[in-house]
């Protein structure tokens, strides 16, 4: 979809947290429905700006291929939602022994503060037909439709995201946690194997598995394919029309019927219009000419 066209356009918007930013990328295509259908089948949406990764294998990326250009891409889909986790701070208070020294160990517990921000972005492909729909109102309708359908996608993954990132920070901010670490140790030893201890055993693992929750989610959201989402291209088909045509004019890269309104009197032999009414004849005056009105009855403009 992509015919090397405009920057993408990065919209920071509100987001429920209060430090976690959302940003959607607009990756704009030009172009044909072939070109749009053959470029999300064999390269697909590109990755946000900044979760590239640095790699040639990538992990915990599904589906994504590398372009000529170095970036890579999510082949089969039309958006893209990445949620970057970064670890801000981790401290622990109020320790306090448990219970005597016994066995080589000793435990304590003491409560955990753990701080983590969230950089959600997003990345949609939309498309401008070219050359241009021949029914131009038909067409745009079907383009809102659509263009609404993959943002509205790519916000259910986002609302995901910031779900289980809203929980991990909650739940961690006074976190009680408890472990043993060998007996002999004391001081900054006590304190930094402590601190491990606490991390690896009460935080990580709880933590980790958050995250499994919210990518098993998010490809919850993925059980329809987006490649079977592509806009009804049969509306936004260009004219038919040759400008060799015998019958066929070009008037602003429209294409009316000649050869069939009289010269005189509002209606010729022109068909029928999308709501059965009869189609108007019109009178080009700077082509000194007759034409039939288009699909939506619509003279051309002069």
């Amino acid at each position: 979809m992509k015919s090397k066209s405009a920057r993408a356009l990065c919209v920071l918007s509100a987001a429920a947290l209060s430090n976690a930013a959302v940003c959607q990328e607009i990756d704009h295509r030009r172009g044909t429905c072939e070109d749009l259908t053959s470029y999300v089948k064999n390269t697909g949406v590109q990755l946000p700006d900044g979760t590239q990764p640095s790699d040639d294998k990538p992990d915990g990326y599904e589906g994504l291929v590398k372009s000529s250009d170095g970036t890579w891409h999510r082949r089969n889909a039309v958006g893209i939602t990445v949620d970057t986790p970064t670890l801000v701070s981790k401290t622990f208070t109020d320790r306090m022994p448990i219970g005597s020294k016994s066995g080589g160990s000793q435990c304590f517990q003491a409560v955990a503060h753990i701080t983590y921000t969230f950089t959600t972005k997003s990345r949609i492909i939309t498309w401008t037909p070219n050359p241009p729909a021949c029914d131009s109102g038909a067409c745009e309708a079907e383009l809102t439709r659509w263009h609404n359908w993959v943002k509205a996608h790519e916000d259910a993954h986002v609302a995901n995201y910031q779900y289980y990132d809203h929980l991990t920070q909650t739940m961690f901010a006074n976190y009680p946690v408890m472990a043993c670490v060998p007996a002999s140790l004391t001081g900054r030893a006590l304190t930094q194997a402590l601190n491990l201890a606490f991390w690896n055993t009460c935080i990580f693992p709880k933590i980790r598995d958050l995250r499994f929750k919210a990518d098993w989610t998010d490809k919850l959201i993925d059980k329809v394919p987006q490649l079977s989402s592509l806009p009804n291209c049969s509306v936004c088909e260009p004219c038919a029309c040759s400008r060799a045509g015998p019958n066929e004019i070009v008037i602003n890269g429209k294409c009316y019927k000649t050869g069939v309104c009289p010269a005189t009197g509002t209606f010729g032999k022109c068909g029928l219009d999308k709501q059965g009414q009869a189609i108007q004849c019109c009178q080009v005056q700077k082509q000194n000419i007759w034409v039939c009105a288009d699909a939506n009855n619509n003279c051309p403009m002069p």
